[in-house]
């Protein structure tokens, strides 16, 4: 059940609490300014947070590996498009101006895939992770620590890092500069992802249930 695999009722209300707080709060206090390009790139990779705890659920449970990573990645994907879409709507809604100002259509269209590939790799990672892992909480642990420490690193790199690094980081904020990164991370990611999975179909949890 969907509620179980979220962490029970406190998950449920836990992850409306989230989207509410971003979805709304968060983009109507900024207005216009919600239009940064870091928040949109943060916005269209958040897929780590909605699957922490699906991820970690249904690869304990038993079922069809192919099944299971296709759900998951899209409902990763597809969360993270739903809270992008929410903050932009509530950002136009209430500084509506006669037209809708939303992001440049190839930057977003990149920091989309980009967060594709991200729920890819993530889904893959809680694969690996449960089986060496005795319980789904811990998994749940470890994906969200691990996602929380990153963003901690790159907030912190974006901010305080050598200028270089900034300006670098900056000229990636555009149309062209997203469609390198995104490129890029992209074929790592997928690469990544497909060697996870690998060992994980490889696991007698799976390679016995697909050879009944």
């Amino acid at each position: 059940m969907v509620p179980g695999r979220l962490g029970g009722i406190p998950g449920v209300f836990l992850l409306l609490g989230f989207i509410g707080a971003l979805g709304y709060m968060l983009p109507s206090s900024m207005g216009l300014g919600f239009l940064d390009p870091h928040l949109i790139v943060m916005y269209a990779c958040s897929s780590p947070f909605f699957l922490s705890s699906v991820v970690a659920a249904a690869f304990f449970d038993p079922g069809e590996l192919l099944g299971k990573v296709v759900a998951c990645v899209l409902y990763g994907w597809l969360s993270s498009l739903l809270l992008l879409g929410m903050a932009l709507t509530t950002v136009n809604v209430e500084s509506w101006h006669g037209t809708a100002v939303l992001p440049e259509t190839g930057f977003l269209a990149w920091a989309l895939l980009l967060g594709l590939n991200l729920s890819l790799f993530t889904t893959g990672l809680g694969a690996a992770l449960s089986l060496g892992n005795r319980d789904s909480q811990s998994v749940k642990r470890l994906l969200r620590s691990g996602f929380f420490w990153l963003l901690v690193a790159v907030v912190i790199l974006a901010r305080y890092g050598l200028l270089e690094w900034r300006e670098s980081m900056t000229g990636l904020l555009t149309a062209e500069g997203m469609a390198r990164l995104s490129g890029m991370a992209s074929v790592v990611l997928a690469a990544v992802s497909a060697l996870l999975l690998r060992k994980v179909a490889r696991h007698p949890r799976y390679s016995e249930a697909s050879s009944k």
